[in-house]
Parts: structure tokens; sequence; C-alpha cells
């Protein structure tokens, strides 16, 4: 037997293998992955995705000459690559700002930066930062454009917001959430940085923007008049139907009263603050015991109920004392005397004589008489003590005898 078949069985074995172990899909699939990696960054900034403020929201810019058309507001580095403002290329209006070496210069290491100091007052519930930058570099590993936040008071890092070394050549947007910086000093920075290598990297700035909302300041709509037919209910009329006599009852009328309620519609498409603003008295609510001049009314009906108190308390005082003042007098008045003084009492103290005076008109002794000159002054000792006696006393001459 000639062995033929094992031949041809043999021959087709090693096909498959060789067909499946071809590594064929796998650099078709390698091959494109390298190709996103440019066409995506370009691709990023198609769907321009800018700030929206909320609606209502009251926004401000923070920043001064964000287009860069004008000399003031931000301050280029003091480096060796210093950058400045140029016409060569801007994003909107006629100028922008150059950092970094775009070839003209000596390739060094150095910084180029411009940077503008912002105060995000509190308050304010939002803050976007955002800007149109052109990238130009050679992509060597250490060169780099980036936006930093400073802080204000220190020149401290803050935050990294952006930092690439992709090569644009085209306008890209870029737009950041700094809401939670408000209430702070901070320095909006952008730099690029050139190690000195074989590469070289620079960067056009245009339309910057740092913008911070407020919410809006709620309004009250204003009070609007009741229409008709807006929760005023309608009077209740009463019917009054008569019905006729039966057998044993008197006839006697029935009252059916019929309620007009306001249309539940019309109420529940008013407004609450419309529902809020029901007419009432000016004086007080309809229950009577609230409203804007309720609490003053009671306070005026309880002052006049004081002094009215107050006032009865002093009378029956005045009088209760007049009374007892009036019964003290009587239990303690001095009896009446036996014999009424009609004759003033001289005290003997009123009618002391200092040597060297005359006696006066009123005590003067009266004139003696001619054959009695030399008894005088002993007569008129004896009238003086008589007047200083009283007249229900003894005088001195009538004890003697």
């Amino acid at each position: 037997p000639t062995p033929t078949p094992v031949v041809v069985t043999a021959t087709p074995t090693p096909t498959p293998i060789v067909v499946t172990a071809t590594p064929t899909p796998i650099v078709v699939t390698n091959t494109p992955t390298t190709t996103p990696i440019v066409v995506t960054p370009t691709s990023t900034p198609t769907p321009i995705a800018t700030f929206t403020p909320p609606p209502g929201a009251v926004c401000n810019e923070m920043l001064l000459n964000g287009g860069f058309e004008a000399g003031d507001g931000w301050r280029f580095g003091n480096t060796k690559l210093r950058g400045y403002y140029t016409s060569r290329a801007a994003h909107s209006g006629l100028r922008s700002a150059q950092l970094g070496n775009d070839g003209a210069r000596s390739n060094i290491l150095s910084y180029s930066s411009i940077s503008q100091r912002v105060n995000l007052p509190p308050g304010y519930t939002s803050a976007t930062l955002e800007f149109w930058h052109w990238d130009n570099t050679d992509q060597e590993p250490g060169d780099y454009q980036e936006l930093l936040l400073l802080d204000g008071r220190t020149g401290r890092t803050l935050d990294i917001l952006w930092r690439s070394n992709a090569a644009t050549t085209q306008w890209r947007y870029e737009g950041f959430d700094i809401a939670r910086y408000v209430g702070r000093d901070i320095i909006v920075y952008f730099n690029v940085f050139n190690n000195g290598g074989t590469g070289r990297a620079s960067m056009w700035v245009d339309d910057v923007t740092l913008k911070a909302c407020a919410p809006p300041t709620p309004t009250s709509p204003p009070p609007t008049s009741a229409s008709p037919g807006m929760g005023m209910p309608s009077p209740t009329v009463i019917v009054i139907t008569p019905i006729a006599p039966g057998m044993g009852a008197s006839p006697s009328p029935t009252v059916t009263s019929a309620v007009r309620l306001p249309s539940p519609t019309a109420a529940a498409t008013r407004p609450a603050a419309q529902l809020a603003q029901t007419p009432t008295s000016p004086l007080t609510s309809q229950s009577g015991t609230e409203g804007p001049l309720g609490l003053l009314w009671y306070l005026l009906i309880f002052a006049v109920i004081a002094m009215i108190f107050l006032m009865g308390y002093l009378i029956f005082r005045q009088i209760w004392s007049q009374m007892a003042g009036g019964k003290e007098s009587l239990e303690h008045a001095p009896p009446p005397a036996e014999h009424e003084i009609t004759t003033p009492v001289v005290l003997p103290t009123e009618r002391v004589e200092v040597a060297g005076e005359t006696p006066t008109e009123e005590h003067a002794p009266p004139p003696s008489e001619p054959d009695a000159a030399a008894d005088e002054p002993a007569e008129a000792s004896e009238r003086e003590e008589d007047a200083i006696v009283p007249e229900d006393s003894e005088s001195p001459d009538e004890s003697s005898q």
C-alpha cells in the first residue's frame, strides 16, 4: 500500500495555524491609537461650553482690559522672555498678549508671564474664568503653557487650572468654575515656560473674562385689587316656602337658607400673595383680636381703666385722711375755759423795760394828782404789777388785806 493519503492529510494542518497567528490585525488596531492624541484636542473646542449665568442673576466683570486693547490692568513678568502686546494674532479686536519664545529670540530657560490681581468680594454665588488661547510649541518635554490662580497677598499657588504642551495652531476656549475662591484676593496668572532645550514654546492669549454673579433680589408682586368673583362670597339668600296645613297641624313656614359660595376655580387660581391680602378692618381683623391698631386699642382701654382706679384711690385716700384728721382733732381738743378772757394778756417778756427808755404811751402810768407827787415812783411800780396780773387774779394789795 502506498502512503499517499498520509502526506495529503498532513499538508493542510499548518495552514490555519499560520493564518490565525498572523499579527496583522494587531498592527492595524494599534496604528490609529496615536492618531486621536492629535485629533482629540483639536475637536474639543468645537462645542464651546461658554458660561451661561443663572436666570435673573446679576453678573459683573471683575477683570480690566480682558481683550488687551488698552494698556491697563495687566502686568508682564520681569523675566528674560518678557511678554508683550501684539497685533499679529487676535481672537477679537486688534490685539492679544504674546508669551514665551516664538522663535525670534534665543532659546533660553525662562518664564514669560502676564497677571492681574482681582478681588472677589463675598455675596457672589458663582464665578467663572474664561479665556481663548493659541499655542505654538515644539512639544519638547519640559516646556508648557499654563493658567494658575495665586494668593493675592502671599503669591502662593492656589490652583493650577490649566497646563498644556500641545500645538493647537488655532484659537481654543477654556472655562473654569472658581466660585470656591469668592471672598478672597486672587491673581490670574498666565505663563509659558521654556526649559532652554532644543524646542521652543509660546502662546497668544485673548478675551479673558472673570464673571461673578449674585442671585437676583426677590421682589414681591404688587398688590392687585380684588376682581369680581375672586373669593368674595355673595350674600345669603333666605327663601321662605309655605307648607299647606295638614290635619291637626297649624300652617307654619319653612325657612330654607341658600348660601352662594364662591367658585372654587376662581379661588384656586388666585396667587398666594393675593390670598394672603384679605381685606380687613383698619382697626381690627374679622375676629376682632388682631389688626394694625388692635393692640394699641387694648392698651388705650387699659390705660383709661388704670387712670380711673388711680383717681378713685387718691380721692378715697384724701377723704379718709380728712375724716381721720377731724376725728382726731375732736378727741384731743382742750376743754372750753370757764371764764372767757376778753382782755388781751400781755406777757412779761413783751413789756420788759430797758433802763433809760421812756415807757410807751400804751403802758404809761396815768397822770398823778398834784398832792401825790412824792409817791409817783411807788404807785407806778404797783400799776405795772397790776397790769401783769390777770383780771381773775387777786392783786397784791388785796392779798395783803
